[in-house]
């Protein structure tokens, strides 16, 4: 039985916690609602900080948008099925439209197959793969420090829901589950700006290079990151990640060539 979807109010707008109906890719299908972040300047990084997850500074960004649920099977199946699907970015790259990532998860052996997953996250993707979808619905991933804003909020907590340590109500992460749970499902999770899932399920893709010293010397109005680098960062820890990368500073890296059955992406524009 599907979860029961939550309504979630935001600058004084009602958004149904499901899938909004659009046309794209030459069909009708659902894609997540997008969750307007407003200009501004925010504190990122931690008050304490380890050589790589600080230090606590602030960054002023312009206004963006950011899917309000990680992408999910469903919605990747119309990327992939679409004949408007983009080619490579970089000439030589693989096909990004040809999803060649492991059809199971963790503990099920038909994730992208069965219809019972549709609404969980999409594992197994590229990171060119995932950059291919967003450049595809006319978005693209966040950035790094967007990411972390839209988890976090205008008060500099810790976790998307305060400072209160994880639990299994407002996160998924090692020790509550084996595998992946349906976007959207744990509503005591949700960030200041009405995102979900920012913390825990699948860790996400997001447009930077990784550099562990990057928040020590990296620009300060609307960030990029690092000029180049072998790996891309990943934010927000996972089902298989212990409670300590669920906070919202917490970078981690990750090889954008590799697929990982911990790492799905959400986009923003």
């Amino acid at each position: 039985m599907r979860r029961q979807r939550h309504a979630v109010e935001i600058g004084g707008w009602l958004f149904a916690a499901g899938m909004l109906a659009v046309h794209c890719g030459g069909g009708e299908t659902s894609f997540s609602p997008m969750v307007a972040i407003p200009a501004g300047t925010y504190t990122i990084g931690p008050d304490k900080a380890s050589p790589e997850n600080g230090p606590a500074h602030d960054v002023t960004l312009d206004a963006f948008e950011i899917d309000m649920y990680e992408v999910t099977n469903r919605e990747f199946r119309e990327f992939v099925n679409s004949d408007s699907c983009p080619g490579p970015l970089i000439e030589g790259n693989p096909d990004p439209c040809v999803y060649d990532g492991a059809v199971q998860s963790v503990t099920r052996e038909d994730y992208w197959t069965d219809s019972q997953y549709q609404y969980y996250p999409v594992i197994n993707v590229r990171w060119d793969q995932a950059e291919a979808y967003c450049r595809w619905l006319g978005k693209r991933l966040p950035t790094e420090a967007e990411w972390e804003v839209a988890a976090r909020g205008t008060d500099g907590r810790t976790y998307p829901w305060g400072d209160t340590p994880p639990s299994c109500d407002k996160a998924n992460f090692e020790g509550c589950t084996a595998d992946t749970i349906e976007v959207g499902s744990l509503p005591g999770g949700v960030s200041p700006f009405g995102v979900y899932d920012m913390a825990g399920n699948v860790a996400e893709w997001v447009a930077d290079y990784y550099n562990a010293t990057y928040y020590q010397w990296g620009e300060t109005e609307n960030p990029e990151g690092a000029p180049n680098g072998a790996t891309r960062v990943v934010r927000g820890g996972s089902w298989f990640c212990g409670d300590d990368k669920t906070a919202s500073t917490f970078r981690d890296q990750a090889d954008p060539l590799a697929q990982y059955s911990s790492v799905g992406f959400r986009c923003a524009r």
